[in-house]
């Protein structure tokens, strides 16, 4: 999924019923329409190219009041989106694999769990 740098792009998820991977690139997270559909079921994910603004917009997202749950997710990239902390609820995710290269991140915590 990617856009042409459309701040009001919004893009509808809920016809890939069998989805497991998900690349998002330049598209914001919020712009993801069907996302709570899927959350269970994503195994790999990747937010790149100012996706998210933060990771809490990621582990802690909500959609129509509903808390997502990445219960069966292994990996997550999120390069390239100038991130500048980590967030607690990463150990709480099921991950093998994170990957944060090219941020802005000065301290690396809150990965226990992970």
């Amino acid at each position: 999924v990617g856009s042409g740098g459309e701040e009001d792009v919004q893009v509808d998820l809920t016809p890939f019923v069998g989805l497991k991977q998900l690349e998002v690139t330049a598209v914001r997270l919020a712009a993801l329409k069907g996302l709570d559909s899927l959350h269970r079921q994503l195994t790999h994910v990747v937010f790149r190219d100012g996706a998210v603004r933060s990771l809490d917009e990621v582990v802690s997202s909500w959609e129509k009041g509903t808390k997502v749950s990445w219960t069966a997710l292994e990996t997550l990239s999120c390069q390239y989106n100038n991130l500048t902390h980590l967030t607690p609820a990463l150990g709480g995710l099921p991950l093998r694999g994170l990957q944060l290269s090219h941020n802005r991140l000065h301290k690396v915590e809150h990965l226990q769990g992970c």
